[in-house]
């Protein structure tokens, strides 16, 4: 009897391990596997109905541009003209996020972050208005928000983290569970033995097949969202965390009695430091004694909007600091990778096809296993 519950009792745990852990954190990985996999889908299409907003005809100011200028298509002093019409409505206290027109056909994006929370666009060559979102109106971004927060902000990112770790359980327990001893039966699926067998073997096969991608994905997501990660490992590798450079009291006295320096002449400065790269997105701090910084993507940088920044300063528009993305410490250079292996954009169509079939196949794993809990659970009372 001994040696018999020597035998079981490993297994036995094991498969307590992966129930229990199935179904209190389970329904957390089917939620984001759901909304990640919608996310994949209605991006692109929200784009391609609100056409009107993203998009606007192409003009010749576009590509009078000097050639290789890689400060993205846009006429003399137009994010300057953007720039003063949102100060003008929502103060300078307000955090800016502009997104230069990357193609002929773009337009500008401003995410706005202060009294009032959402992204403006604008045509690109007059900087007239043409919508607005808040971004508690649009269904992309609550997605986005249910995703990766929760909507619970740093608490959700917490709770995401330990999810995964969870998953990480899961998936080790169900190869343990699964890891056969005859190895002809290790791929069988019986689909003709009634709904609960061909349920339970595709549950089996299945996340044997494509847990460790999934594990990638899901891996990948907390990295991004949970930043004490990136921090261990940068502290492991034993470098020092790179920061924005800081303007001295001085420079802040100066940024409040003088008149700032154009912001196209800030990307203007940003595109002479990183002549190789394209000017992706402009940050506008809130704050006067925090200098501006323009995210710039360089040939060699898988990241869509790049890590590379130049860090300027609000008044002159000298340029403080360049940080190239190779050049960044290993916590932070690592979403150079994470970022598009996450959203699939790291491989190209293909890739972003596996990511939402991955998302699809994670919420069927755990769906199918609460529901296999729930059948035997029925079994069992009815036998009783």
């Amino acid at each position: 009897m001994g040696m018999l519950f020597k035998a079981v009792k490993p297994r036995y745990w094991w498969k307590l391990l992966h129930r229990w852990i199935g179904l209190t954190l389970g329904t957390i990985l089917i939620l984001v596997a759901i909304t990640g996999t919608l996310l994949t889908v209605l991006r692109p299409l929200d784009e391609w109905i609100h056409a009107d907003l993203f998009k606007v005809m192409p003009e010749t100011g576009f590509a009078s541009r000097p050639s290789g200028a890689g400060t993205s298509a846009i006429d003399t002093d137009v994010l300057e003209q953007v720039r003063q019409r949102l100060r003008s409505e929502f103060g300078s206290q307000t955090s800016l996020r502009l997104r230069p027109a990357q193609q002929a056909d773009d337009s500008i994006r401003a995410a706005v972050h202060g009294s009032w929370n959402g992204v403006i666009f604008y045509d690109p060559h007059t900087a007239t208005e043409l919508g607005r979102r808040n971004d508690h109106w649009t269904l992309v971004n609550f997605l986005f928000e249910l995703h990766s927060t929760l909507l619970l902000g740093e608490a959700g990112k917490t709770i995401l983290a330990i999810a995964s770790l969870a998953y990480l359980l899961l998936l080790i327990s169900g190869l343990v569970l699964w890891w056969p001893i005859r190895w002809h039966h290790a791929w069988s699926v019986k689909l003709r033995a009634g709904t609960t067998r061909a349920l339970f073997d595709l549950h089996r096969v299945g996340g044997s097949l494509f847990g460790i991608l999934i594990a990638i994905s899901v891996v990948s997501g907390i990295y991004m969202a949970w930043r004490p990660l990136s921090a261990t490992v940068t502290a492991l590798s034993g470098a020092s965390v790179m920061t924005a450079p800081r303007l001295s009291i001085a420079a802040t006295i100066q940024h409040a009695t003088m008149h700032p320096a154009s912001l196209d002449l800030q990307v203007s400065n940003a595109h002479t430091a990183l002549p190789a790269g394209q000017v992706t997105l402009v940050q506008l701090p809130a704050s006067p004694n925090q200098p501006i910084r323009v995210r710039v993507k360089l040939t060699d940088d898988p990241h869509p909007i790049g890590l590379s920044s130049v860090w300027l300063h609000p008044v002159t528009a000298k340029v403080l600091a360049v940080q190239r993305w190779d050049q960044l410490d290993p916590g932070i250079r690592a979403f150079a990778v994470m970022y598009p292996l996450h959203i699939g954009d790291l491989g190209g169509v293909l890739h972003t096809y596996l990511v939402a079939i991955l998302g699809i196949a994670l919420a069927t794993f755990g769906g199918s296993g609460i529901w296999l809990w729930w059948r035997r659970r029925v079994k069992s009372k009815t036998a009783s």
